[in-house]
């Protein structure tokens, strides 16, 4: 049986979006904490897959470490972000699977939604790593809640399907 497991590992998040439910505030879960629940649950479910989530996943002071444990202890890894750490996601790219994107509209739009200026600005540089994935030999790229007008164009810059 496949059982796939949301873990808030932080409640810190740069982005103030006026319809997110979750209460900012500097609590994460701790490694060792996550590794303990992933052990129990491969020793009850066949397949686990992870999804590192929050507040903004990132900005979790051991990201790198929760990443790397989903990984061995997983049978995948996704992480949800606003992109605001992208430096931190290609640290992490050997353990992760899926990295999806929430995108709430193009450029001030977005940003306003998200309550941090310049935020649709580091989110788009999805396009450039959509094309180094593509390059690399990836044959699709998902696009998930992303806007229409920005989706449009990745696809468009893609020979891979979007």
């Amino acid at each position: 049986m496949e059982f796939n497991a949301i873990f808030e590992i932080t409640r810190r998040c740069p982005c103030r979006c006026w319809f997110c439910p979750v209460e900012k505030k500097p609590l994460d879960m701790r490694p060792k904490t996550m590794l303990k629940i992933l052990k129990w649950l491969k020793d009850v479910y066949d397949e686990v897959h992870v999804v590192l989530s929050g507040g903004e996943p990132t900005i979790h002071p051991e990201f790198p470490t929760m990443a790397k444990i989903a990984a061995s202890e997983s049978d995948g890894v996704t992480v949800a972000t606003t992109g605001y750490r992208w430096d931190l996601l290609n640290e992490v790219r050997d353990y992760v699977d899926l990295v999806e994107i929430s995108m709430d509209g193009v450029g001030k739009v977005h940003d306003r939604n998200r309550g941090v200026s310049g935020l649709f600005d580091a989110a788009a540089k999805l396009l450039e790593d959509a094309r180094a994935v593509e390059k690399a030999g990836a044959f699709a790229v998902v696009l998930e809640t992303v806007p229409a007008p920005l989706s449009t164009l990745i696809s468009k810059k893609l020979t891979i399907p979007t």
